[in-house]
């Protein structure tokens, strides 16, 4: 089963929240999660940036996260967006329009710009763009940051784009669903349209969690600390400024409404409000804002798509609206606009290249020595073979001298006595009977009844079996030994023998 991991990292100066996702043929599965608030200081960007990062580490540390294929995302308030109609199907005049839009809407030179593209819908002869836009210095602090925790994000996404992945993904059951997506965070709100599994429409508001902290705060005459707690609790139903807020927030979602139909040239309704984010959590804001929208209106559900690995230990049911952004930048695989510059790209396909290369190399290195080592080992025991083959030739050609020799001498006592051809049968038998062990040093054969061996060997034991194995023969009996000595030849004993045997008459009457 092939396996995708995705790290989801959603971070800013106020909380991070790393959410790790596992692709299978099955579906996803959420395999870690663990968030923490970064402890505020009173100090520049570049401190908080530093508390940021040592946050951000302490959460990978504490929770034993290996960050595979990185996914960041910047708050969608920091991108100016325009969905247009281009008169033009082709990739490369998109883009080249895209520019010059850019450089219409924003007051800087394209090449402090970071400007991408997504074609929404096409038709026989347009194409509906949405054109995203970020200054390039909010991408290099948001790198920043992550090069503080030693990190180097694969894709850089906007928030309304994470934060409504999982719902796109919800809608392959229902993809003609047409519904706004609701983030309250603590400093902005946004305000997302998706439609048919895309996201068409995204406008940031500053009715947020932190209005209505304000205005908790200045009601009840309580300090910021106490008011926190009220919201994060989400018990608010009772103060007069919960409900001034929720009309300015309804307020806002009809204007970004009436704006979306407007661009898309549609009298665009939705089916519903989903509520996401930080202060989504509030009691009683799902029932108000039903009422005020006349929609249904529910809590966020990221995890719907999601199977939970065992072992996560994550108040799941109380944090589930808040990982909206987390859970959508693990799950968005290819979707989005990708805003990582391509500088930073070029410089990571680069070092992906020669990091591929290194192993290459150190794969074809260590290759050769396997490949040589086993070189060495054919040829070193292809030499002992030869060792081992030139022993056993040496030792056959010494006994091949002594066999030759006793063939000599057998042809030369042949020669001598001029034996008929019993006698050369006696002779045979000998030659069949005697051990390799035993080496004759003479033979006679006295008046045709008698044949008398003297000889050498290396032990009695071979002089004694040689008196058995010759009473076997049928050729002679009643052999007997006249001798047997031993005696030294330098350290080496050698036993020096006769043996008589008396022919079987019938080989004396041949």
């Amino acid at each position: 089963m092939s396996e995708l991991i995705t790290t989801a990292l959603d971070f800013d100066y106020h909380s991070v929240t790393i959410a790790q996702v596992k692709k299978t043929t099955n579906g996803f599965i959420l395999i870690k999660l663990a968030t923490e608030m970064v402890a505020q200081v009173e100090e520049d960007m570049e401190a908080k940036g530093i508390k940021t990062a040592e946050t951000i580490l302490r959460l990978l540390n504490k929770n034993s996260i290996r960050v595979i294929n990185l996914h960041t995302c910047i708050p969608m308030r920091f991108a100016t967006i325009r969905c247009l109609q281009l008169p033009s199907l082709d990739e490369a005049e998109i883009e080249g329009i895209s520019r010059f839009q850019a450089e219409k809407i924003l007051p800087y030179p394209t090449e402090e710009l970071i400007i991408r593209h997504q074609v929404l819908t096409s038709t026989q002869n347009s194409s509906r763009v949405m054109i995203v836009i970020v200054h390039q210095d909010i991408i290099k602090q948001h790198l920043s940051v992550l090069k503080k925790a030693g990190l180097e994000p694969e894709r850089i996404l906007l928030s309304s784009q994470a934060t409504t992945n999982p719902y796109l993904y919800n809608q392959i059951g229902n993809p003609s669903l047409e519904a706004a997506i609701v983030n309250i965070g603590f400093s902005v709100t946004d305000i997302s349209f998706i439609s048919h599994g895309l996201l068409l429409f995204s406008r940031s508001v500053s009715t947020s969690g932190s209005t209505l902290l304000k205005g908790i705060q200045e009601e009840a005459n309580i300090g910021l600390e106490e008011a926190d707690k009220i919201i994060k609790r989400g018990d608010v139903s009772d103060y007069t400024i919960f409900g001034l807020w929720v009309k300015r927030l309804t307020d806002e979602i009809k204007m970004s409404l009436s704006v979306y139909a407007e661009e898309l040239s549609d009298d665009k309704k939705v089916d519903k409000c989903i509520i996401t984010g930080d202060v989504s959590n509030l009691k009683g804001l799902d029932k108000r804002l039903g009422e005020a929208l006349g929609i249904l209106v529910e809590m966020g559900n990221p995890l719907k798509l999601l199977n939970i690995e065992k072992g996560i230990q994550y108040k799941l049911s109380e944090e589930m609206p808040q990982l909206s952004t987390a859970i959508g930048l693990a799950v968005s695989e290819n979707r989005g606009i990708d805003l990582l510059p391509e500088e930073v790209r070029k410089t990571q396909n680069k070092r992906e290249k020669m990091v591929n290369l290194f192993l290459t190399l150190v794969f074809s290195f260590m290759l050769f020595i396997l490949m040589t080592t086993i070189f060495v080992k054919q040829v070193m025991e292809k030499h002992i073979h030869l060792n081992h083959l030139e022993q056993r030739i040496k030792k056959t050609s010494e006994e091949a001298i002594k066999i030759e020799a006793l063939g000599k001498r057998l042809l030369a006592i042949n020669t001598q006595l001029r034996l008929d051809g019993s006698a050369m049968d006696i002779l045979y038998e000998l030659y069949r009977l005697i051990p390799r062990e035993l080496s004759l040093c003479e033979l006679i054969f006295e008046d045709n009844r008698l044949v008398v061996l003297r000889g050498e060997a290396e032990e009695m034991s071979i002089v004694f079996s040689l008196i058995t194995i010759l009473e076997d023969s049928p050729c002679f009996e009643d052999v007997k030994i006249n001798y047997v000595t031993k005696r030294k030849v330098g350290e080496k004993e050698v036993v020096d023998f006769q043996i008589n045997c008396p022919l079987v008459l019938v080989h004396r009457e041949s």
